[in-house]
């Protein structure tokens, strides 16, 4: 491979870097994959402790051209440590499509020479900014069978999606589960190319034997964000201050999934088949309470866990004879999780009343499936469970007779003469001792709760006091308080050059509240710990624009933008922050 012309540079370092330890050089593309006719990113992180002049050639492969763009700062999290990196990036244009190689080659740093990985860029000839589509589920599959089946829609980074729909099934071979659809946020790597990824897992539960063919449609707000448009006044910063991205509502389609779904044999069919379609197990029974008495309930506890077509089945026959009154049983399913909706735990709770005493057995309930993985029809018992019936007169007995207190009349007092003023004893009836009375008790257990809430109080505050934790969030929500104040101080005052510092400053302590320097996080940074916490596109979007203009400002010159309506654009976005923790 001949190379271009080697491209030199000689940059200094504006600060030393945040993180510690030996200096290591990487380089990557950004993306990796593009499509003719677009451009990429190579970029060279410099991580580590130094200073000073980075110097070194660049090797460019044929039909690749690259130009000097400048450098930025970025933080990175690798096992709860910190680390930060010095990036040097340069625009890259190639001239077709094609596989891109840049070899590996040494830079100097502080006199020092570091290797430089090899990477690769992968140029096709057309890349599609949104795919959906429906991955197959693992054949075979049954009339009755639920199988589990994920919804994927990839778009790249460079497509802003807001406002999906839920998802709507077209034909009617299958049944969708009832309740509310979830989906995860990802990033997927499809055909070489890397795409931010909503995934829907799912199951669907086949109605119809015979080929098949299934489809979804959702519908979607979106919002191109390469393309802004452009204002006489404000040029390109115009797109900041607005929505005024390049958007609209589309509806999109997977192809339809040819499915052929079998019927279920009629070989071995148990004569009282469930149709249950699966693999299941019976993990326990167990009786509540576990001693029965006649003519008393008793609830009946049986656990089928495993796959399958869990909300077609029902509860098995509970045959216990003539002794037994039996009623009809409740059933509860719990999902494993909500990345599996057809695999978990359906408890049947029957509840039943003895009818005669003695040592009784309940035997183990049958319970019959068919098992696509062997296309054969199975049996499971639940297992026996003992208890002995107590008779009705058996659980308590009456309480012993009390022979009636016989009231004595008191002696009359001896006759000591005339008195001057009558004695203690002659007034009314006894007086009882105040420590007997109900007041008195009732005032002490007043002391003792105010007491113990004092102390409670008292050990919640030196607690506060002595967790790190705590006193950190109050930390970073006044450092927050301050750099809002510090923003709208300079939005009265007009001063954009302090405004929008202030902003992003704000924006840092506002969303970074468990990271231990807020303050070096940059927007990338920002955006992935909302998206952690589920924050929608247009939360996303917000901090970009509002982080943008900032940077717009730095680093170019513009004319005079509205600060006390960016003021309020950014109290809005703190309110929708805050929901989110």
């Amino acid at each position: 491979m001949k190379n271009k012309p080697l491209l030199l540079i000689s940059l200094w370092l504006a600060c030393i870097l945040g993180a510690y330890g030996q200096t290591s050089v990487r380089a990557y593309f950004e993306p990796q994959s593009i499509a003719r006719g677009e451009e990429t990113t190579y970029c060279i992180a410099i991580e580590g402790k130094t200073s000073g002049q980075i110097e070194g050639q660049v090797p460019a492969p044929d039909g690749l051209t690259m130009q000097y763009s400048g450098q930025r700062t970025a933080m990175q999290f690798i096992n709860g440590e910190s680390s930060s990196q010095r990036i040097h990036t340069f625009t890259a244009r190639p001239s077709d499509k094609g596989l891109y190689s840049v070899p590996e080659y040494t830079v100097k740093i502080d006199g020092k020479e570091y290797p430089v990985n090899a990477t690769t860029l992968n140029v096709a000839e057309g890349i599609a900014p949104i795919l959906f589509f429906i991955e197959k589920p693992p054949a075979p599959l049954y009339v009755g069978q639920t199988a589990p089946l994920k919804i994927k829609l990839l778009f790249l980074s460079k497509v802003g999606l807001r406002n999906l729909s839920p998802l709507t099934q077209s034909g009617e071979a299958f049944a969708l589960p009832d309740g509310e659809q979830k989906y995860e946020q990802t990033i997927e790597t499809f055909d070489n190319t890397q795409y931010n990824a909503i995934v829907w897992p799912m199951s669907v539960t086949a109605l119809k034997s015979g080929a098949q063919s299934l489809s979804f449609n959702v519908r979607a707000v979106v919002a191109d964000t390469s393309q802004r448009h452009t204002d006489p006044f404000f040029g390109n910063m115009a797109g900041i201050f607005s929505d005024s991205f390049s958007q609209r509502t589309i509806d999109l389609k997977t192809d339809a999934l040819a499915l052929d779904v079998l019927p279920l044999p009629t070989e071995g069919k148990p004569l009282n088949f469930s149709g249950a379609i699966g693999t299941f197990t019976f993990t326990a029974a167990a009786l509540n309470p576990p001693r029965a008495q006649v003519g008393e309930p008793v609830s009946v506890r049986l656990y089928l866990n495993g796959e399958g077509n869990f909300e077609r089945i029902s509860a098995p026959a509970l045959d216990l004879g003539e002794g037994w009154k039996v009623y009809t049983p409740k059933q509860t399913f719990t999902p494993r999780s909500a990345n599996e909706p057809q695999a978990g735990e359906l408890l049947f709770e029957y509840v039943v009343i003895p009818l005669k005493e003695g040592q009784q057995r309940f035997p183990g309930v049958p319970f019959n499936y068919f098992d696509p993985r062997t296309g054969k029809y199975k049996t499971i018992h639940s297992p026996a469970v003992d208890t002995l019936v107590l008779p009705a007169s058996a659980q308590s007995s009456p309480p012993p007779a009390v022979a009636p207190k016989t009231e004595t009349a008191p002696a009359r007092p001896e006759d000591k003469g005339p008195q001057l003023a009558p004695q203690k004893d002659d007034e009314g009836a006894e007086a009882k001792p105040f420590y007997t009375q109900a007041w008195f008790w009732a005032s002490q257990l007043l002391l003792v709760a105010l007491l113990a809430g004092v102390v409670f109080r008292l050990g919640v505050l030196k607690e506060r006091r002595n967790n790190p934790e705590i006193m950190r969030q109050k930390r970073y929500a006044a450092q927050r308080r301050e750099f809002l104040s510090q923003a709208e101080s300079a939005a009265q005052r007009d001063d954009a050059a302090a405004f929008f510092p202030a902003v992003q400053n704000t924006l840092r302590y506002a969303v970074a509240r468990h990271h231990d320097n807020p303050g070096a996080l940059a927007r990338e940074e920002l955006c992935a710990l909302l998206r952690e916490r589920a924050a929608d596109t247009e939360t996303l979007d917000t901090l970009s624009r509002l982080w943008e203009m900032g940077d717009a400002l730095k680093f170019g010159a513009v004319k005079p933008v509205p600060l006390g309506q960016t003021l309020e654009q950014l109290k809005d976005l703190l309110n929708k922050i805050n929901g989110l923790f």
